[in-house]
């Protein structure tokens, strides 16, 4: 009895261990089907972001080996939602996979990493960390000498300098994005970023050669049959004939813009405006009557011309206060963002690590200083501006109010004249 008792133990231990084998020869195979899913995801993930995602999704993070496979599958499916225009709620998760690969010696997911971690704060408007991203993935592209990436990088750079009206240092990545682009023969990167260059121009006042760069574009557009940028583009030519005084080509292209399908109150605006400037008030009027009322800096700017061109002085005078308190809302938002302060944050960090760790508080004590008399002379330059505006709107309203007074004056004397002759 007691040697069966021994041999039913021995059974147990033996079944237990090659259950045991079993299961671990189940979970590495598992988990190396997952690895080889997770190389196939990457490896079409340029081409076909669309079956890159599929597969990504398919895979469980609990069959994955490693702490590497675990942060590279949350790197693919955000650059597979960001590719498929997926909108993602939070960085929290391509944050922690960026902060995996700072740890590691992998340089080129690292800097995949912080561009996608760029791309998601750039959408959820989180501007200075966004540039810090971006400025990350710009210096690592770099060193790889990745020139799509270096354009990406760029290009990121550039629409966080253009949201927020900073313009000089826009064209400046705007170029750069534009270069690099080039030099990868990618037709429709380099159609967008000619459109990003030749914006960049118009928002640094140089309207000439944004209308060269844009008919460059049209061009492209007509040889290529990809209209993706023909409509912002007409839209772009239209506002730099606008800017030059060129109504008559203004009008043109803003037609053709409100023509299609992908027109939007902007342009509406832009067009009745210039149609004011032509003369022809009727159909602006018709315009602004056809629009509805936004309270949007657009609606009133367009309300104001149409109302001024009919001498509706007092319609006029309550667009211009609404106007002047859409500009203070924009200088207000432009006033909260902090982009060259974060920027200096990103380059003194860099440079504190390379030199030494020691150096680290002395350089971050700089970093507030510097940052702190940038927001100071911004503030007082953009207060400068405001009492300019707000000087030059008084005295306009000032000459309205003495032509009113001699409308009036002109009238009473009518009136008097009237009585007299009577």
């Amino acid at each position: 009895m007691l040697d069966f008792t021994i041999n039913q133990c021995k059974m147990s231990r033996l079944q237990t261990l090659i259950t045991t084998f079993i299961l671990a020869i189940v979970v590495a195979a598992c988990g190396g089907m997952a690895d080889r899913r997770l190389a196939e995801a990457e490896e079409i993930m340029d081409n076909a972001p669309d079956s890159a995602l599929v597969i990504i999704q398919s895979i469980r993070p609990s069959d994955l080996r490693s702490e590497r496979s675990r942060a590279l599958h949350s790197l693919l499916i955000t650059q597979a939602q960001s590719k498929n225009y997926i909108p993602i709620p939070s960085d929290s998760i391509i944050r922690q996979t960026a902060e995996y690969f700072d740890g590691t010696s992998d340089t080129r997911h690292r800097m995949l990493a912080h561009y996608y971690l760029g791309d998601v704060r750039l959408e959820l408007k989180s501007y200075a960390p966004a540039l810090t991203a971006h400025f990350e993935a710009l210096d690592l592209a770099r060193e790889l000498d990745d020139k799509f990436y270096i354009a990406m990088a760029a290009r990121g750079i550039s629409q966080i300098y253009q949201d927020n009206y900073l313009n000089t240092e826009e064209l400046e990545f705007a170029k750069i994005a534009y270069e690099n682009f080039l030099l990868t023969s990618r037709q429709q990167f380099i159609d967008g970023s000619l459109y990003l260059l030749a914006s960049a121009y118009n928002n640094n006042y140089d309207y000439n050669t944004c209308i060269n760069f844009s008919k460059i574009l049209l061009d492209s557009i007509a040889r290529t049959k990809n209209s993706y940028w023909e409509i912002p583009t007409l839209r772009l030519l239209g506002l730099s004939h606008f800017a030059i005084n060129e109504f008559q080509e203004s009008e043109k292209y803003y037609r053709l813009v409100c023509e299609s399908t992908d027109a939007n109150h902007s342009d509406s605006t832009y067009l009745g405006v210039s149609l004011i400037r032509l003369g022809n008030i009727r159909e602006a009027y018709e315009i602004m009557r056809s629009l509805p009322m936004t309270n949007s800096n657009q609606d009133h700017w367009l309300r104001y011309n149409v109302y001024f061109a009919i001498d509706s002085t007092a319609k006029a005078l309550e667009m211009m206060k609404a106007l002047n308190s859409d500009t203070d809302s924009v200088l207000r938002s432009i006033c909260k963002q902090n982009l060259s302060g974060s920027l200096l944050d990103y380059k003194e960090n860099r440079e504190a690590i390379a030199k030494a760790n020691l150096k680290f508080s002395h350089a971050v004590m700089w970093c507030v200083i510097l940052g702190s008399a940038f927001i100071i002379l911004l503030i007082i330059h953009l207060s400068i501006r405001h009492s300019h505006r707000q000087q030059e709107l008084i005295r306009h309203n000032i000459d309205t109010g003495n032509e009113l007074r001699a409308i009036i004056k002109n009238l009473q004397d009518s009136e008097s004249d009237l009585k007299k002759n009577v």
